[in-house]
């Protein structure tokens, strides 16, 4: 006796059993929260998955079967706390449709699940009108087949190649594009292209050519639409040797003067009722017209 209550005066054994105490009640804490989780959630069956509802501006409005499918999402099957809308959101974003800017994803009790899709807005078609690839805002390539309704007014870049590294060959008579990839060397264009959609509307671009290392060759509606005319502005730009984030911007500054000398040119032609097919802005404060 004497030596048990020896043994219990010992600070370190009563820390020692306190402490033990202490872990016994947080373990059959946790153990209950976790049973009652399993039983009030994960395998209830009020929360099986019953409803899916789509939302987006573009191609993926209402098609919740093909989501599900991408998702492997089984109606009557599926608990909706089995699932990680994280998880769901990223795996959605890295699929090879590649059109998927984010997605907000929200359980709605008991049984229903709600994607809100932002679709990545189309900037550019590549090489021609009917061509299946464009671009974004950041180069991004996608698949036009799902991607929202292309605007017919939608610019073309064109004079660029594709490297071989580009694309992933399956078989010598297979290859497949590489939709989701960054094209750097489209850049310049998309630059001109982010420019007059937000600074200069006045302008409408048809084509965007990028042959020329020195320059961008573009074709604008003339006034009222009924004519192109071919100007050509000062861009250095290398597809071999992709511009850093430092001369893009010492270009895009360029870039800017020349649309604002352009647009002073535009108003000058139209008043003085001027036709021209070519206006060259290469040379600095100084316009070549033909």
């Amino acid at each position: 006796m004497k030596k048990k209550e020896n043994l219990l005066r010992n600070p370190y054994v009563r820390i020692l059993i306190v402490t033990s105490f202490i872990i016994l009640v947080i373990a059959a804490i946790v153990f209950v929260i976790l049973l009652g989780n399993r039983f009030l959630f994960r395998e209830n069956p009020r929360f099986t998955l019953r409803n899916v509802f789509v939302s987006s501006s573009g191609y993926w409005n209402g098609r919740s079967d093909e989501v599900m499918n991408m998702l492997n999402l089984k109606k009557g099957r599926t608990n909706l706390f089995e699932i990680s809308p994280k998880q769901l959101r990223e795996t959605l974003k890295k699929k090879k449709m590649y059109s998927i800017e984010n997605v907000e994803i929200s359980r709605i009790l008991p049984n229903t699940l709600k994607f809100d899709i932002v679709e990545k807005i189309p900037r550019a078609l590549l090489y021609n009108r009917k061509s299946n690839l464009i671009v974004d805002r950041k180069g991004i390539l996608l698949n036009r087949k799902y991607c929202v309704n292309i605007n017919k007014e939608l610019p073309v870049i064109t004079g660029f190649i594709l490297k071989k590294a580009d694309f992933t060959a399956r078989s010598y008579k297979k290859v497949q594009i590489p939709f989701g990839k960054k094209l750097p060397q489209v850049m310049p264009a998309l630059v001109l292209i982010s420019l007059i959609h937000t600074d200069y509307p006045e302008f409408k671009i048809k084509l965007i050519n990028l042959c020329d290392p020195n320059s961008l060759i573009v074709h604008l509606l003339g006034h009222k639409n009924r004519k192109v005319i071919k100007v050509i502005l000062p861009f250095k730009h290398n597809a071999a040797s992709p511009l850093t984030e430092v001369q893009l911007t010492q270009e895009t500054y360029k870039l800017r003067k020349k649309l604002e000398e352009l647009q002073e040119l535009y108003c000058y032609l139209k008043l003085r009722r001027k036709k021209v097919t070519e206006i060259n802005l290469i040379f600095d404060k100084q316009a070549i017209l033909k």
